[in-house]
């Protein structure tokens, strides 16, 4: 008996310490499923897209990590417990679109999320290893149309069950491409009233802005050791790509005055203002070679150019082209909008630009963390 006593002692203590695993029934609470909490519903930090789409209708993917011990690291012998699973809006927080996932009865998990989930070009993810915790983004590409957002999320290190029931975990999200706006004023100031009635005026009206040669694709990674983030942007032609930042689709196109105005899409009400302001091409943040260019196509008129009917006639399709570095920022950071001023006249364009922190709206002049060069694999 004695012996029969001892054996089921020893069993116990077996038990008591197996590893638990949260994948598994035993390592989850049944009734604790696992939700977010994602505070980006602040209109400083949205595209103008993201005004309709966010914070409703954002679904993210999320990858998970368990471990027994509280750390604000990954180690090595973590488990990973989520891979890309899909999250989307659920009442007050987000909720697993697929599969339920549980909080484990004992131990800590630890998160990071990238959203939009549905890229209109899905990405290539490389899975953190045990000799690099690093989870990898890899071949994003800028969409045609550069309006696609993508943001990713600090690293949650050792979260548990919140205290409130039903409560989500915290996911906290950056921007990390660049936002590109233009104003565009004229440096001719025609149809001055005050001025002498015979003068001959010149009248500009700006029909397209093009970026041209862009690099458009990259790998974002984020190292989960440490939380620490970069880009890297291939600097190869194959990859470059031109965006249109303002087309008239064969209207009138903007009458510049002597006013900065913003160029604005067709499709954003010009009478809305804030919505005006934030309109942008959203690019990859990149070093911006020598190549990279910035074309304006416009309309010319004069006072004396009229038909015969006495009709004012425009001289049509005349381009203009300048250097982007040639601006005053040589970097596009992930994060951050740049706001050209475009100054057009008859022999030449100017240009300067704001440099502002996309999630702080700040100015700043921070240009490090940013890494340009060929990667194996793009």
């Amino acid at each position: 008996m004695r012996q029969f006593i001892c054996i089921l002692s020893a069993f116990a203590l077996l038990i008591g310490c197996v590893k638990i695993d949260p994948t598994t029934n035993t390592g989850q609470e049944s009734e604790a499923v696992i939700a977010f909490d994602c505070p980006i519903v602040d209109k400083k930090a949205k595209s103008v897209a993201e005004y309709k789409i966010y914070p409703d209708n954002l679904n993210f993917r999320v990858w998970g990590y368990y471990t027994e011990i509280e750390t604000n690291t990954l180690s090595n012998s973590q488990t990973m417990y989520m891979n890309g699973a899909e999250f989307g809006k659920d009442g007050d927080t987000w909720g697993s679109v697929g599969k339920d996932y549980y909080w484990p009865n004992n131990g800590y998990l630890n998160f990071v999320a990238y959203a939009p989930a549905s890229l209109q070009i899905p990405l290539t993810i490389q899975q953190p290893t045990i000799d690099q915790r690093t989870l990898q983004l890899g071949k994003y590409v800028v969409p045609d149309a550069a309006d696609e957002d993508l943001l990713v999320s600090e690293v949650e290190y050792a979260c548990t069950k919140p205290v409130v029931e039903g409560a989500g975990a915290p996911l906290l999200f950056h921007h990390v491409l660049s936002s590109v706006a233009f104003k565009a004023n004229s440096a001719i100031y025609g149809d001055r009233e005050d001025d002498d009635p015979e003068r001959i005026d010149t009248d500009l009206r700006i029909t397209r802005i093009e970026i041209l040669n862009v690099r458009s694709r990259g790998t974002f990674s984020i190292n989960l050791q440490n939380n620490s983030t970069s880009w890297i942007v291939p600097a190869l032609p194959t990859l470059q790509k031109d965006f249109v930042g303002y087309d008239s689709d064969g209207g009138t196109g903007v009458e510049l005055t002597d006013e900065l105005q913003f160029c604005h899409d067709k499709q954003i009400d010009p009478e809305d203002e804030e919505t005006l302001s934030l309109t942008n091409l959203i690019l990859l943040p990149q070093q911006i070679l020598d190549d990279v260019t910035l074309q304006v196509t416009y309309d010319m008129t004069h006072t004396n150019l009229k038909d015969d009917g006495g009709n004012q006639v425009w001289i049509k399709d005349q381009v203009k082209t300048v250097q982007v570095n040639q601006c005053g920022v040589t970097k596009w950071l992930r994060g951050h909008r740049y706001i050209y001023h475009i100054s057009l006249s008859l022999d030449k364009i100017q240009c300067t630009v704001d440099d502002i922190d996309w999630n702080e709206t700040e100015l700043i002049t921070d240009f490090e963390d940013l890494s340009v060069g060929d990667v194996v694999g793009l």
